[in-house]
């Protein structure tokens, strides 16, 4: 797995500065979206998909 710092480093992403409560908050909704992906899998495996995997979420870190 790649270090915070190598992907610093190799500006893969940016330092910033986060409160906490904003880094909860977007993890929350991530786990949120993973349950939810899991309740449609049977159904609509497509529209789980698009509910796990949204451009503006972190749901593939849980997944």
């Amino acid at each position: 797995m790649t270090s915070y710092s190598d992907l610093i480093k190799e500006k893969r992403i940016k330092e910033g500065k986060l409160a906490k409560k904003q880094i909860d908050n977007c993890l929350n909704l991530a786990r949120r979206d993973i349950r939810t992906a899991r309740k449609l899998l049977s159904d609509n495996s497509d529209w789980a998909f698009n509910v796990a995997y949204p451009k503006n979420n972190l749901s593939y870190k849980y997944a």
